[in-house]
């Protein structure tokens, strides 16, 4: 957010010296004895917030410096804090005498000692646990120089001259608002220390008083500011407090202060309307708990909601891509969904390289929602490069129509491989998948997943400090929520934080393929049982714990980068000068992604084979490259031709994973390969993004996942030089390079049984492209994969001599000017005239450093308890959360799902946060309070005109009956939100009004239509146009 300084001015009138915004916050910074101004009233002072224990909302407690920290994103607060003596004489920030209410400890403040206290943590006031600890006071006071002031309530009489003695001290008494309680203690605070600012208790019944006292007391008008109780006061009142230049600070505090109590029975209008009459009349700072809506009202520029990618690979008609929209705009974000146009389930980390520099089509086919034709890479791509005009601040992937568990698994899905390309871009993303077998199992996961991800975002929200981002850096999450469970599992059993391992809910090989599904071997699949979790024996294991019936969080980075301590071992093996054994020669496994007939693959093969190493060629048949690790889920459980077209030479018609499987399981019958070598290929294969999307370090992969060691090799092309057979020179230097690198692995893997450690490859790629002044291979690096790449593929518009339109697009690089290349950098070294080594390990689990930040982050959503589902039956179900049943459905934070027949179903004075699925059939239903409602396909009758409203429906196929006003007296609290309001089919109702169309206001919010009727807005219907509502829309009765 970048706010301009005359913005600013305007609103911050004469304290535009004191008040300014960087870095995401705003603050206030007072000089050194200048406190007494800032207080001082003049007819240019600006209206202001203090707020009430600094602020707090879910996931930030009262009275916590990370609480102070959001507060001031969203305006230049004062913050009143609240301030308690520990058992030991210590000086914290506490409002409660008792330690239970807003931390996880118990006993009184002053019988606990301060050691005691910071082993506490704090709970914000939805009572979740938080990472933070409790502030002492001269820790606020040291953090608030030159970010605010703090406005101290001292919670006993007692504490003054201790807690003055501190601000002394510290020197903060610039920092301060000193809140008394009398003049007998406004004198002492003066008298111990003149500098401190006295905020004294002034309203009309003590003014005069307080006033005449002042005139005898040692200090004079210009330190005093009044508080001027909880009730709001008189134009007369105000003025007269002016008119001796005395600020007025009005409390109107609500939530969890025992005073204003009715403040939270008002809806959001009526607040509003209180707030604006106090500015009015006016009070020049309102002190609250709602500090975020004065600041709407004030119009402190805030920043703008969450802007979410939604990205997957069933298509963009897919049920659980459309649920997931629907339900994150419901929640308040800013949604654009961009999907494939066609199913490309299985298509992993592929590009489609036929379509470089080809227009592509992109359709803008609904508001906010697009679809590209292109595999779920290139489609993300289009969102991030073309369609977007801002990164995004989140892309997620899904909800994808079966579960991605498992190291094997999520690198060959779509979903979880569109939202690694943004994660390698540093942009934060979620992949989430969803398992079952029936349509009904997938939209009960379908639900559970959107709850889950809406639940996961807020919090993460809740947490993010200004200018930072969701995630840690380079960080994403693959979320699974199973929809099968096993004997005696009776439905989700928690959300658990995990790794991705060998486990998982599906295992591939290739072999001979069962007798029901005809002659010849294909690629064959084996579905893992679900299992109890008391047999989970590695509770960090994806896989385990998905099939335990656990919805996993696995934060992963889309890198296949193996630790500097592998790389750097075998780096020093490399580098020792030791003679080399009587010669042994390896079995190695040869393939490649280029096809077998490639020029690379035969260049290596004949090198290894004179050197007398044993080696079985098994190649695609045709060219695979930029294929990554897509699977060939077409071919699954049916016939591949596999072709022995020389000695020791095999062909697969297939992609490069599949070919890979089909030398290990099928052509050397299980026999283990010492190696297995990917390529030489025709091209390099440098950076995250290459790496990943190409076939040739795919198959390395598929190698290491199977505990064999594996080498990628690549030689690279210089597309301004092809007639100069650079590449051919390369596939030679390339294949001499890897005969010796093995040779001295060899000599150096001691008593280890293979030459590199378990579960380790290593991407090797040999350079043709070289700076000015250098023509030949300067030595070799290891390295690690950085932001310089030998070229860029981008999405956008196509030059004019390629036709035009957009498409993805191609690009050569130079090293980057004026920048120090490191010597890990993959493609720097690369681009330098060295040979890179690049060490794999194929696991796209994130480091331990950021799982264990993740596991703060999400420490409440781990711990919290989930929804419980319940279902209906083919018939009429009658559900009341006023009636008990068997099926225990109190519509508190549940989802329901009727099934099909004409249901009822009541959540009217239910405590809400339901996803209520009603099915099909003629239903009625009574909506209550902050629900997601999904009526489906039949006539249905949904009242929603009572209780607190701020329910979401989708009325679904059939003519539905909104009644959002049920009775002209008890109006819902919020505005009602309809998503799929359908004109001349649906009907608006008002019920026991007396009202009639033409006292409606109808205004025109985006794409929204907004209805107001009694002074405040009854719903919000999305993608509607005001002009296109008529009275026919209307039902009134």
């Amino acid at each position: 957010m970048v706010i301009s300084a005359n913005e600013l001015d305007n609103l911050t009138g004469s304290l535009s010296n004191f008040i300014g915004f960087e870095n995401g916050s705003y603050y206030i910074e007072v000089p050194e004895g200048k406190i007494d101004e800032f207080f001082q009233w003049d007819i240019n002072y600006p209206e202001l917030i203090s707020a009430h224990r600094g602020g707090f909302k879910t996931g930030f407690p009262e009275n916590a410096i990370a609480t102070f920290e959001q507060t001031l994103t969203t305006a230049p607060a004062l913050l009143e804090v609240d301030v308690r003596r520990t058992g030991d004489g210590q000086w914290i920030l506490m409002h409660d005498e008792d330690l239970s209410r807003t931390t996880n400890g118990t006993g009184l403040v002053e019988e606990t000692s301060l050691a005691e206290i910071k082993t506490l943590r704090l709970k914000d006031n939805q009572g979740n646990l938080t990472p933070y600890q409790v502030p002492t006071l001269e820790e606020a006071l040291l953090w608030a120089e030159g970010r605010t002031i703090l406005e101290l309530d001292l919670k006993s009489d007692d504490y003054t001259e201790e807690v003055v003695e501190i601000i002394t001290q510290t020197q903060a008494e610039d920092q301060v608002r000193f809140i008394t309680d009398n003049m007998e203690q406004a004198t002492q605070i003066y008298n111990q220390n003149p500098e401190i600012h006295l905020g004294l208790f002034i309203v009309p019944n003590n003014q005069e008083t307080v006033l005449s006292d002042i005139e005898t007391a040692p200090f004079t008008l210009d330190k005093v500011s009044a508080f001027t109780g909880t009730q709001p006061q008189s134009e007369v009142f105000y003025q007269g407090l002016h008119e001796q230049g005395i600020v007025a600070i009005q409390g109107l505090f609500g939530q969890q202060d025992t005073f204003n109590t009715s403040i939270n029975e008002l809806n959001i209008q009526q607040r509003e309307s209180l707030f604006e009459t106090v500015f009015t009349d006016g009070g020049d700072v309102i002190a609250s708990d709602y500090y975020q809506q004065i600041a709407q009202i004030i119009e402190y520029p805030v920043e703008d909601e969450l802007e979410i990618l939604l990205v997957n690979d069933d298509g963009f008609e897919a049920e659980g891509i459309n649920v997931l929209f629907e339900g994150l705009k419901a929640a308040g974000y800013d949604v654009t969904l961009v999907a494939p146009k066609e199913q490309q389930s299985g298509r992993g980390t592929l590009i489609n390289v036929d379509k470089i520099f080809q227009p592509t089509e992109v359709v803008n086919f609904e508001p906010n929602k697009w679809f590209v034709d292109g595999s779920p890479i290139v489609t993300t791509l289009a969102g991030l490069d073309y369609i977007l005009d801002e990164e995004p601040d989140l892309v997620i992937s899904g909800i994808n129509e079966g579960a991605n568990i498992g190291e094997n698994v999520v690198i060959s899905s779509g979903t979880v491989s569109a939202a690694t390309t943004a994660t390698r871009r540093g942009i934060p993303s979620i992949a989430v998948s969803a398992g079952g077998n029936t349509l009904s199992e997938l939209e009960v996961a379908y639900e559970e997943g959107t709850a889950l991800i809406i639940d996961i975002i807020e919090t993460l929200e809740a947490q993010r400090l200004p200018e930072a981002e969701l995630l840690p850096e380079g960080v994403g999450l693959n979320i699974n929520i199973p929809g099968t469970f096993a004997e005696g599992v009776n439905g989700i059993q928690g959300v658990v934080l995990t790794e991705l391992d060998e486990i998982s809910n599906l295992e591939f090989s290739f072999g001979e393929l069962p007798p029901n599904f005809g002659e010849g071997a294909g690629v064959l699949v084996n579905l893992n049982e679900n299992i109890t979790p008391s047999e989970v024996e590695n509770e960090m294991s994806e896989g385990e714990n998905f099939l335990a019936g656990f919805m996993t969080i696995t934060p992963i980075d889309g890198s296949w980068v193996a630790s500097s301590d592998i790389r750097e071992s075998i780096e020093a093996r490399t580098m020792l000068d030791i003679a080399l054994p009587e010669f042994v020669p390896l079995d190695i496994l040869l393939t490649n992604d280029d096809g077998f007939e490639a020029e690379g693959i035969e260049v290596i093969y004949n090198t290894l084979t004179e050197a007398g190493h044993n080696v079985s060629l098994v190649a695609p048949k045709e060219q695979q490259s930029g294929t990554g690790t897509a699977l060939d889920v077409d071919s699954i459980f049916q016939p591949t031709e596999v072709v022995n077209f020389e000695e020791n030479k095999w062909y697969v018609d297939a992609g490069v994973r599949t070919t890979t499987w089909a030398g290990l399981d099928f052509i050397l019958e299980g026999e283990t390969p010492d190696l297995v070598i990917s390529g030489i290929n025709e091209g390099e294969n440098i950076g995250p993004g290459g790496a990943v999307s190409s076939g040739t370090v795919s198959a390395a992969v598929s190698a290491i996942l199977r505990d064999i060691p594996a080498i990628a090799v690549s030689a690279g092309i210089d597309l301004e030089n092809e007639q100069d057979n650079l590449t051919s020179e390369a596939y030679e230097i390339g294949a001499n390079y890897v005969t010796d690198l093995i040779a001295q692995l060899q000599a150096t893997q001691g008593n280890d049984a293979t030459i590199l450690p378990k579960g380790t490859g290593l991407s090797i790629n040999i350079p043709v492209r070289f700076p000015e002044g250098i023509s030949q291979i300067q030595g070799v690096a290891f390295t690690e994969p950085d932001n310089i790449e030998p070229f860029a593929i981008d999405f956008g518009e196509l030059p004019p001599n390629f036709g035009g339109g957009a498409g993805l697009r191609f690009f050569p690089t130079e090293l980057p000017p004026e920048q120090e290349i490191s010597p890990l950098s993959e493609g720097g070294q690369f681009l330098s005239g060295l040979i890179t080594v690049t060490t794999l390990d194929g696991n796209w689990t994130a480091s331990q450093e950021k799982i264990d930040i993740v596991d703060d982050l999400l420490s409440n959503v781990l711990s919290q308890p989930l929804p419980q589902t319940v279902f209906g039956t083919a018939n009429a179900d009658f559900f009341d959360t006023e009636v008990p049943d068997e099926n225990n459905f109190i519509g508190d934070n549940q989802i329901l799902f009727t099934g099909s027949g004409d249901d009822w179903v009541d959540v009217t004075f239910a405590p809400g946060d339901n996803r209520i699925d009603l099915g099909s059939g003629d239903d009625f239903l009574f909506g209550g309070t902050n629900n997601r409602i999904i009526a489906g396909t039949g006539d249905d009758t949904l009242f929603v005109g009572s209780a607190g409203g701020n329910n979401v429906i989708t009325g679904g196929e059939g003519m539905d009956r909104f009644w959002i006003v049920t009775d002209g007296v008890d109006l819902p609290s919020q505005a009602n939100t309809i998503t799929d309001f359908t004109n001349g089919e649906d009907k608006i109702g008002f019920a026991t009004v007396d009202l009639d169309f033409e006292e409606l206001t109808l205004t025109q919010d985006g794409s929204s239509a907004v209805i107001k009727a009694f002074e405040q807005d009854l719903a919000i219907l999305l993608n509607t146009e005001v002009s296109a509502l008529s009275s026919s829309d209307f039902v009134f009765a």
